[in-house]
């Protein structure tokens, strides 16, 4: 009975104090100073081991001002507990906060050189020294403590940040890799790290030393992933694809890693890095691989990709691309397997070697095809109904638009049937109808569709009564049809027509921006500057001069390479044209070469 009074009065007392104690902690989180150090005083009498009160206790003193109070603690407390050098770190402090600064650099210097062999008693000190923002004596625990466990790795996170900190970059990562070495699932958190705190100079000493690790452990991954890292985190894609290809190859891997990397820099617009990557799989992996056969078309679509960039592209090369498309379905077969393959060879027949009839020929296999995904079908059908219309089939074209638009009422797919039926219906001078579309179509999900369909309907509304009859609109209109349908020349005499009967007038302005856009997609980039500038130099107040402004800043920007006039542009477009929907792209390409270009 007695035993069990005792164990109950031990509950009720360890109770106590732990509602103590969160009492104390709530007066010191709230600074009620003065209340808490009560508290901590009364904890300290049932338990004057614990460090954690004592800290709590000096910190409230300090905050008071009780400095005398503090000092004959602290002294106190070490003719008691000799061994905790953290001690001569609080009586320094409490110098410091006299302003005897020497006396207190002697304590942090008693501090280090007492400092025991114990891991919990050297984290505790740096952590004091770092809360308090005195890095260097931070840093120096550690390297003592270090140097006393002799253990490299056992403050390798700690010491890397406070070199960090300290400006000390090559120790920084230095101890940053021992840390990966010795704790790897902590990449991620260190490269979050990196991405927020590294300069360019701290990422080249990273690199030099991530070589020099790779050479000595070959057999830890973990260094060439975050060297790879570090050349995606720059943009170098090929040198990534060097590290990712040995790690495939050390490790014995699937290829997916190699896959990923192209796909980003074919979406990066780095298309040889992506084909490389490509072939990389194709080359060295089985057949029933599960990146094999998306490698195959991945590779194909980024070729496609590269002829479409050049300029100086050939008809041998656009041929040899072809072969390679056949020989692909030839091996794999045309199955919806392939269906995504097949749907862009369709367009390139169409887009790039102007060969409609094929193009129609490969689709309408496709959209039979049994069991194809309803989504590719639908595109599919868009695509023919483009080729139909180019090649004059008006109504097998409004036909496949229709059938889009009856399976995707409510989806982007239907609302892009829609426009084209309507555009069509404006090719073929059936302004009322069109525009009646294009006015529901600027409700559109999609961005794009609604900004052309809100161009479009404020056309045909601007010029529907030029000259009392609709004689001058549907001469355009047939011109951007047979621009639509690659008749350059036939388009071409139709528009310099309109130019020499209505010269001034605000139609001028359209026709002008039509000639750029053809000679835009025909490669003439001079015939394109001078008919864009010719729209906002006559027609500055025109729904086009927009238009034509953003257009060549894009072309000086891609096209001609040359920032500094792509700027002129777009610094013009958006301060002058504030109602414009292209006005927030050009004010951020405007300040990013700004930013980038100024000295």
């Amino acid at each position: 009975m007695r035993t069990l009074l005792i164990v109950f009065f031990m509950l009720g007392t360890a109770s106590l104090i732990g509602q103590s104690a969160q009492l104390a902690n709530q007066y010191f989180n709230n600074r009620e100073f003065d209340k808490a150090a009560s508290v901590y005083e009364s904890l300290l009498r049932e338990n004057d081991r614990s460090t954690h009160y004592f800290d709590r206790l000096m910190e409230c003193y300090i905050e008071l001002d009780r400095l005398d109070d503090a000092k004959n603690a602290v002294q106190e407390r070490m003719g008691k507990y000799s061994r905790e050098t953290h001690l001569h770190l609080t009586l320094g402090r409490i110098y410091e906060e006299e302003g005897r600064h020497d006396r207190a650099e002697r304590e942090y210097e008693r501090a280090i050189r007492n400092l025991a062999a114990d891991r919990g008693s050297i984290i505790r000190q740096a952590n004091g020294f770092t809360r308090m923002g005195n890095y260097k004596m931070a840093l120096r625990t550690y390297e003592k403590g270090e140097e006393l466990l002799d253990d490299e790795s056992l403050f390798a996170y700690n010491l890397a940040d406070l070199y960090r900190r300290t400006g000390q970059r090559e120790n920084m990562v230095k101890y940053y890799l021992i840390n990966l070495r010795e704790q790897p699932n902590r990449r991620d958190n260190l490269q979050t790290i990196f991405d927020r705190f590294f300069s360019e100079e701290d990422f080249m000493e990273l690199e030099a030393q991530l070589y020099g690790k790779i050479q000595d452990h070959p057999e830890n991954e973990h260094f060439a992933e975050l060297l790879a890292w570090v050349f995606i985190n720059r943009g170098d894609l090929a040198s990534a694809l060097v590290q990712y290809r040995a790690l495939d190859r050390r490790l014995g891997e699937n290829g997916e890693r190699v896959f990923r990397l192209g796909q980003t820099a074919e979406n990066e617009g780095d298309l040889e890095t992506a084909i490389e990557a490509y072939r990389y799989i194709t080359d060295n992996k089985a057949i029933d691989s599960p990146y094999y056969v998306s490698s195959k078309q991945n590779a194909l679509n980024a070729m496609r990709k590269r002829i479409n960039q050049n300029p100086d592209a050939t008809r041998e090369m656009l041929v040899e691309l072809e072969e390679k498309y056949l020989d692909f379905l030839e091996e794999f077969g045309r199955n919806t397997r392939t269906a995504p393959l097949m749907s862009e060879l369709g367009r390139f027949y169409a887009l790039h070697l102007n060969e409609i009839d094929k193009a129609i020929e490969i689709l309408n296999e496709l959209v039979e095809m049994p069991g194809l995904n309803k989504y590719l079908e639908a595109q599919a059908k868009l695509d023919l109904g483009d080729y139909y219309l180019i090649n004059g089939e008006r109504w097998e074209a409004t036909l496949l638009y229709s059938q889009v638009d009856k399976d995707f009422p409510e989806e982007i797919l239907g609302e892009q049937a829609r426009f084209r039926d309507a555009r069509l219906s404006y090719f073929m001078g059936d302004f009322e109808w069109a525009q009646s579309q294009f006015d529901i179509l600027k409700a559109a999900t999609s961005r794009f569709i609604a900004n052309d369909a809100i161009d479009l309907s404020v056309f045909i509304m601007d010029h529907l009564g030029l000259d009392t009859t609709t004689q001058a609109l549907e001469r355009f209109a047939q011109s951007e049809l047979l621009l639509f349908q690659n008749r350059h020349d036939e388009a071409f005499e139709i528009l310099n027509d309109l130019l020499d009967e209505f010269p001034g007038h605000t139609l001028e302005g359209h026709v002008f921006y039509a000639k750029g856009e053809a000679y835009r997609e025909l490669g003439d980039f001079e015939m394109a500057k001078t008919y864009y500038n010719r729209v906002y130099d006559k027609h500055p107040d025109g729904i086009r001069a927009d238009h034509a402004l953003h257009r060549l800043g894009m072309m000086w920007e891609h096209d001609l390479d040359d920032p500094a006039r792509a700027s002129e542009y777009y610094e013009i477009l958006f301060m002058d044209y504030r109602d414009s929907r292209f006005r927030d792209h050009a004010r951020e390409r405007f300040r990013e070469f700004r930013d980038t270009h100024t000295p």
